[in-house]
């Protein structure tokens, strides 16, 4: 049976905190240590940056690192009549995760796609097709830091 608002309205869907896989944008060993790594990806209409991180699966195996982030969206109607859902801009964020061997020449696949993450560019060219999404991250990474996820 589906609530029903005081002046009679049935309510819209309960809120719920819905788990999404998160794209992931880039990634760059961290300098000096090969065993750790910073994750680049964006997370949809977060302020501040990250507080809607649910959790970050990893898993190494041979050559590859398969890395998941999981985002937490609030969805549905609250009792005022407010609809929750994704929010319309983006919020480039970061995060260290730390390996349990060396990295050397691996792979890091995304965990939502099954595609290969490229590597960020530390010394980017200006491409019209990328604009200027690698410069972004490095800078994001340099002033803002990258947490270490545990």
């Amino acid at each position: 049976m589906a609530d029903v608002w005081e002046d009679g309205e049935e309510a819209g869907e309960p809120l719920e905190w819905m788990p999404e896989p998160v794209e992931l944008l880039r990634y760059d060993t961290v300098d000096g240590d090969d065993r750790a790594l910073r994750i680049f990806f964006s997370l949809v209409g977060d302020h501040p940056p990250g507080r809607s991180l649910s959790d970050v699966r990893t898993s190494e195996i041979d050559d590859r690192v398969v890395v998941t982030v999981i985002r937490r969206d609030l969805v549905g109607m609250s009792p005022d009549g407010a609809e929750h859902g994704h929010k319309l801009f983006d919020c480039l964020c970061c995060v260290q995760i730390s390996l349990r061997w060396s990295f050397g020449n691996g792979r890091v696949i995304d965990g939502s796609t099954g595609l290969t993450v490229t590597r960020l560019n530390r010394a980017p060219v200006f491409d019209p097709e990328q604009g200027d999404l690698d410069h972004h991250l490095g800078e994001l990474a340099r002033i803002n830091g990258c947490p270490l996820w545990r």
